[in-house]
């Protein structure tokens, strides 16, 4: 919808803000105009009053002045008309509240007030009395005067004073709107080119991103924000098509023995013991591929959360020395020294020990295939600060600088010398990081080609 459209909501808003910004201005200046002219008629009234009541003063008998006839005119012309305005009238009342006398053009409606003010000063009280206004006088002896004029022509004046000014209004309503719609496109475009960004990314452009320069300071970190998302999502991807390849490259072997066995035993009658080897070859393969969906499966679950902890507090020394009584066979089978360096101490952490227990094995595992003959592995635990360690050091055959940032990437091979040894998966080391992740610790490594390897795995005390 058109009012769904931020664009549209501040040109809504902006109106608004107009229509009650204009309104307010329209309203204070019709006021002030209004006001301005009352004061300026209430002044010509005044003058008006004043001379009348000097007129009556003038011939009141009671100062011992004789009579004169009623003031029909005064000297200054009350009645007579101003160039372009209404002629001014009065009514003029005595103490006993008869009516002295009256201009021909006063209303025949006109009243005295009702109650008189102090009669200390000449005050004149101003109103507006339909299409009148007037301003009523009292002398200290109690005559009453009322001025008045027409004000039919003023409020026509004010009436188009209005109507202009809502025009003006209205013009500058519909320059400020078509100006904020220009603003307001200026200041979507960058929206725009951010959201056209995301859609060829989304698209598959993956290696794509946001333009950040010449964008204003809140958009720029938007947009940076977007392009490590996009960075992420991009090495996701290829995360997982590597992931496919290799799984495939690791599945393909097997799978192809599987098939080649069975096709030649399918091919001709075999002797039995042809047929014993076909499947014996054939199971092994299986075994293989089990091992590696198993792999798979537990990664998955791991990187997932979907494999939670079994924590209990554990002594890192007794669980190295009983991963290293495991895999003595192993090491003697292969001609290798294996042998567990005691710490002083126990040192207690808080783990899942069956899930540590295969991080151990898995580094154990791999220090007894990449070993030279007649080599050594050493295992020892301990502690470092807050961090409690199990370290694997062997004599093998050591690893490159340049591999190691990749080395627990999945089926991630460094040589052909290494490639597969004994039926690994590859995984080993990718599980075994997940694992010390889960448990808040990490693995390291270092290793110098032809000198060997040390693993060292972290967990922290803190939480023993």
């Amino acid at each position: 919808m058109v009012f769904r459209s931020l664009r549209w909501q501040l040109q809504v808003w902006h109106a608004l803000l107009l229509v009650v910004v204009l309104a307010g201005f329209g309203a204070t200046a019709c006021q002030l105009q209004r006001a301005s002219r009352f004061r300026e008629i209430d002044r010509e009234l005044d003058s008006a009053g004043l001379e009348i009541l000097r007129f009556i003063r003038e011939n009141d008998p009671a100062r011992g002045r004789p009579p004169g006839p009623p003031p029909r005119r005064p000297r200054t012309g009350p009645g007579r008309e101003s160039a372009g305005r209404a002629p001014i009238w009065y009514v003029a009342w005595g103490r006993d509240g008869l009516e002295l006398d009256r201009t021909a053009d006063a209303p025949a409606d006109v009243k005295p007030p009702a109650a008189s003010i102090d009669g200390s000063q000449r005050r004149s009280v101003h109103r507006t009395r339909g299409q009148f206004r007037e301003a009523s006088f009292t002398t200290p002896p109690g005559e009453v005067v009322v001025v008045g004029r027409s004000i039919e022509a003023d409020l026509a004046d004010f009436s188009r004073f209005a109507v202009g000014l809502t025009a003006a209004g209205l013009a500058v309503l519909a320059a400020a709107l078509a100006i904020g719609a220009w603003l307001a496109g200026r200041a979507m475009r960058p929206l725009q080119q951010i959201g056209a960004s995301a859609r060829r990314i989304a698209a598959g452009s993956h290696s794509d991103r946001i333009e950040t320069a010449g964008l204003p300071e809140e958009l720029a970190s938007l947009a940076t924000v977007l392009n490590e998302g996009f960075a992420q999502i991009e090495e996701t991807l290829v995360r997982q098509r590597q992931f496919t390849a290799d799984a495939s490259h690791e599945l393909r072997t097997p799978v192809s023995v599987v098939l080649a066995q069975t096709q030649a035993a399918l091919a001709r009658p075999r002797q039995e013991a042809e047929y014993r080897n076909a499947l014996e070859a054939c199971q092994r393969s299986a075994q293989r591929m089990r091992r590696l969906v198993e792999s798979l499966l537990t990664l998955a679950r791991l990187e997932s959360g979907e494999e939670p902890l079994h924590l209990q507090p554990v002594d890192l020394n007794q669980l190295a020395a009983e991963s290293t009584e495991a895999v003595q066979p192993l090491a003697l089978g292969a001609g290798l020294v294996l042998r567990f360096e005691s710490s002083a101490s126990p040192v207690p952490v808080r783990v899942d020990p069956d899930r540590l227990g295969q991080v151990l094995l898995n580094l154990l595992g791999n220090a007894v295939a990449y070993n030279r003959p007649g080599g050594s592995i050493t295992v020892s635990a301990g502690t470092s600060g807050a961090e409690a360690f199990v370290r694997v050091s062997d004599t093998g055959i050591g690893i490159a600088p340049e591999h190691l940032p990749r080395l627990f990437e999945r089926f991630y091979r460094v040589d052909d010398s290494r490639s597969n040894p004994r039926g690994h998966t590859g995984l080993g080391l990718a599980i075994s990081q997940q694992i010390l992740l889960q448990h808040g610790g990490r693995i390291t490594v270092e290793s110098e080609p032809g000198q060997g390897s040390v693993f060292t795995a972290w967990l922290n005390r803190s939480a023993a």
